[in-house]
């Protein structure tokens, strides 16, 4: 009996055994071959996971302005594409000796397009009959788009020397607290080409200055064309002041400073009074001409709105080389 069982053992053993073989070669077989499937996979680029890139995918910025044709006091209109999302755009013209002041600031929408304006000064300098350039440039100035303009001596009045004496200040207002500074470093190129840092800015909801500021906030320049509307949900839409500081490196030179505004504004440099447009009125452009020393200088605009529209611009160009 135990003969014939282990006889039987041995009979079962002997057709595992090859069923075991075959069925391990097999498994093998599979192996390979999904081995040299995932192979094929990783080596066609055809089956390979697209991996999409966050890069933005624009082209150069675009600008645009209009009109093409202009003379002191034209309103020029931006318009431009491609630029980065919510970035900060700086608008001024050029020529062979440089650029001119801030004319103007925005921001590019979340499509990256933007539209803004600014009167074209009444600088003797960009009043000459020709051609020269508007620049929109971002705020640390790593990309920038150009476009021409024309100044057409037909279409405008003949410009008028300014004498250059300063005129009679106003005074020195009774300033309302002084804030800390803001840190200003000392560039190494001439103002018409540098890009001036932020200014302070306080916001009254009154027109005179008075008390506490309702708002504190660094602007990238004074270039505001609030129309009927307030500065900020803090302030009112008329009845309202704001007060800008900020200490700025000069070239020793003569300059021009130029206001535009409605109602009234003023400057002070170092504590003087320089300019001053301190009264209601509609909107208007004055400028004055002063002589600076090399150095850093405490600049101080101060603003104020009665009713109606609100404007208030501020800007520099030097005149002498």
């Amino acid at each position: 009996m135990c003969e014939q069982m282990h006889a039987g053992a041995q009979a079962e053993q002997r057709i595992f055994v090859p069923w075991l073989r075959w069925g391990m070669l097999c498994c093998f077989v599979v192996f390979i071959f999904l081995l040299g499937g995932c192979a094929d996979l990783s080596a066609n680029p055809a089956l390979r996971p697209t991996i999409v890139s966050s890069a933005s995918n624009r082209s150069t910025p675009q600008l645009s302005v209009s009109p093409a044709s202009v003379y002191a006091g034209s309103e020029v209109q931006i318009t431009g594409s491609n630029w980065p999302d919510n970035s900060l755009i700086l608008v001024t013209l050029a020529d062979s000796e440089g650029r001119s002041g801030i004319l103007s600031a925005t921001n590019a929408d979340s499509n990256g397009s933007l539209s803004t304006s600014f009167v074209y000064p009444v600088g003797e300098r960009w009043l000459i009959q020709g051609t020269y350039s508007v620049v929109a440039y971002v705020g640390n100035g790593a990309l920038q788009a150009t476009a021409p303009i024309s100044v057409d001596v037909a279409s405008g009045p003949t410009p008028t020397n300014t004498p250059e004496a300063t005129p009679t200040p106003e005074g020195t207002p009774t300033p309302e607290g002084t804030p800390t500074p803001l840190p200003t470093e000392t560039p190494t190129n001439t103002p018409e080409t540098q890009v001036v840092s932020d200014w302070r800015g306080e916001y009254w909801n009154n027109d005179s200055l008075s008390g506490t500021p309702v708002l504190m906030r660094n602007d990238a320049a004074i270039v505001f064309n609030w129309g009927t509307n307030a500065p900020s949900p803090e302030l009112p839409e008329d009845f309202f002041s704001a007060r800008w500081r900020n200490d700025i490196y000069f070239e020793e030179g003569l300059y021009r400073f130029y206001v535009e505004v409605d109602d009234g504004a003023r400057v002070l440099i170092n504590g003087v009074g320089i300019l001053g447009e301190w009264r209601e009125g509609p909107p208007r452009t004055a400028f004055v001409d002063y002589r600076l020393d090399a150095g850093v200088h405490s600049i101080q605009v101060e603003y104020f709105e009665r009713a109606q529209r609100a404007v208030i611009r501020f800007w520099w160009e030097r005149l002498d080389p």
